[in-house]
């Protein structure tokens, strides 16, 4: 499953994603560090330990390692290249760095945040729970609490960093010395987001004082946040998903331990939502939540994405069932999605990595553990024993060839022994919908300011500019535009209309509609207000039986603007970046 939408704007964002050619890594587990192998040069620092893991949206990744004495380091690549050490604790100022936390966020730059625990060497005082990006402490236990007057930080945990730079953490605050209040907090001058304590609009407990979730999840750009909490209510536990600080509703009710299970999404006859674990959210919205409901144990656990069941325990995967506990999940702004699942396999319950519906790896499968790409006898028999960690697995953006990698960190049996390794594995994406650009362009109403057909046949910033022409009445469109192709069959099993534009003042309407071959008149597809100086990205699904032309596999839709509200420039200008049909 894959949002066109979220991935439009993932492309649209970044300026640069490093392509991965001809990788090592395709369909095989594949070692990239592993323990009892030396950090770079230092032939005295041995990996002893592996924990979580993380990738950006560049796809680099980072693994957090222990070597000989305790030390803790945070290895990996910012573009997906070779590993290397990228940061160890240390000495910043009066603060002695003694412990980095397992958890971590990582983001296209390479900037790190992460959450370490120091000794203050100019007051004296020890075990301090900071929240740092790279060499710069943003908050520190015993600091005044941001946004909370009175109160001070207590701890600072499960650290993220966004595209743009912004940290986000879960932070303890108290008036005493143990916490009274956890608070989600973002950015290098700390707000908070949500805290304990909050109402939430709609529901008429508020949360309790130490009712936010450490499950949390913010999107790349930071624009939005779910988080399950715990409400201060009657009942003995009563968990609610909240996005954006606002009660989120399946079916029409609230996601919110106790209510129904939809049976329009494949809730039983009296199943309740019960709790909830693992998220992921993008920035157009949409979500991902595992969790449980009250229904038949074999039956319970769940993996919703936007109010759809995609897997559920009890389902069949690849001939196996699944049964136990999600342990671990992951979701990207491009709608790929991976769990680490436990599955029955010939009588015994085992670990599985499922990516996108698909069963790709569970305990007892060979590995790669000499990392030259291959499984073969110099792997000396290495199997997969367990997957370690709660966040010991995570997805990265697609690669220009369609491919998602999986790192993860597990246990090995190696030639009898148990060691621990971090994996890089490719698996090969949905080469998904071609682009069919307009092969001719007709300009119905409107005046060409500049370019032309070339401009709309790539999302590069090369625009057509039109102003508008001529209208006898208000209801007609200044600007209308008449795209045509031809697609290579007149039977595609997936037909959408995509296109980027914006507007050169608000106030302005855009209609996309499609011809209809059977009916011989234009549908209305979408309409949609016109974002003042800011791209737009729609996408429409259209009726292939309607909407293709049988025999020429001609399609024709037409693009319009016309003002609906105050416009403060005339003439109007409308700015169109990008016209195709996905077919598929």
């Amino acid at each position: 499953m894959r949002n066109l939408h979220s991935n439009s704007i993932r492309m649209l964002l970044l300026a640069c994603i490093v392509v991965v050619e001809g990788s090592l890594f395709a369909q095989v587990p594949t070692v990239i560090i592993r323990e009892g192998e030396q950090l770079a040069d230092d032939k005295s620092e041995l990996v002893t330990s592996l924990f979580n893991t993380a990738q950006n949206e560049a796809l680099g990744y980072v693994f957090v390692v222990q070597t000989t004495g305790s030390v803790r380091h945070v290895w990996g690549d910012p573009v997906g290249g070779t590993g290397n050490v990228l940061r160890t604790e240390g000495t910043f100022g009066n603060l002695v760095q003694t412990s980095l936390e397992t958890f971590i966020g990582f983001n296209d730059t390479g900037q790190i945040s992460y959450s370490a625990v120091s000794n203050d060497t100019g007051s004296g005082e020890t075990s301090l729970d900071g929240m740092w990006v790279d060499d710069l402490v943003i908050l520190n236990e015993g600091d005044p609490a941001p946004g909370i007057p009175g109160h001070f930080s207590t701890f600072n945990s499960r650290p993220g960093i966004d595209m743009l730079g912004q940290p986000y953490w879960l932070g303890g605050t108290s008036t005493t010395t143990a916490t009274e209040l956890r608070v989600l907090y973002f950015g290098t001058n700390p707000a908070p987001l949500l805290r304990g304590g909050d109402s939430v609009p709609g529901i008429a407990a508020p949360i309790e004082d130490e009712g936010l979730d450490f499950d949390f999840k913010i999107s790349a750009l930071g624009t939005n946040f779910i988080i399950p909490v715990t409400l201060n209510s009657d009942f003995a536990t009563d968990n609610l998903m909240v996005l954006n600080g606002e009660a989120m509703m399946v079916g029409g009710d609230f996601l919110r331990e106790g209510t129904t299970v939809p049976a329009s999404i494949g809730g039983t006859a009296g199943e309740t939502w019960s709790s909830f674990d693992f998220l992921g959210i993008t920035e157009s919205g949409s979500y991902l939540v595992t969790g449980d409901t009250s229904g038949n144990i074999a039956i319970d656990e769940f993996v919703l994405i936007d109010e759809e069941f995609v897997l559920r325990e009890g389902d069949q995967i690849d001939g196996l069932t699944i049964a136990g506990s999600i342990e671990s999940a992951a979701y990207t702004e491009a709608g790929d999605w991976a769990v680490i699942w436990d599955v029955n396999d010939s009588g015994s319950n085992v670990e599985a990595l499922i990516v996108n519906g698909a069963l790709i790896l569970k305990e007892g499968d060979l590995v790669d553990w000499n990392g030259d790409g291959v499984i073969d006898s110099m792997d000396e028999g290495a199997t997969l024993d367990e997957f370690t960690g709660i966040d010991s697995m995570s997805l990265s953006a697609p690669a220009s060839n369609g491919d998602i990698f999986v790192c993860f960190a597990a246990d090995c049996e190696v030639n009898g022994q148990d060691l621990a390794g971090g994996f890089r594995i490719a698996i090969p994406g949905d080469d998904g919908p071609t682009e069919v650009p307009a092969d001719n362009l007709t300009v119905f109403r409107g005046v060409v300011n500049s370019g032309g057909l070339e401009e709309t046949t790539m999302s590069d910033d090369a625009r057509l500019s039109m102003l508008p022409g001529f209208t006898i009445s208000s209801g007609e469109a200044p600007v209308w535009l008449i795209f045509d192709a031809k697609l290579s069959t007149d039977a595609p099993a997936m037909l959408e209309a995509k296109y980027e534009s914006q507007a050169g003042t608000p106030g302005l309407t855009a209609t996309l509609e499609a011809w209809n071959w059977v009916a011989g008149s234009y549908d209305v597809l979408d309409e949609t207000a016109a974002p003042f100086n800011t791209d737009m990205i729609v996408v429409t699904e259209l009726v292939v039986a309607d909407h293709v032309e049988a025999g020429t596999n001609a399609v024709r839709s037409r693009l319009g603007w016309r003002r609906t509200g105050f416009t403060i420039n005339f003439p109007w200008e409308v700015r169109i970046d990008h016209f195709v049909w996905l077919q598929q």
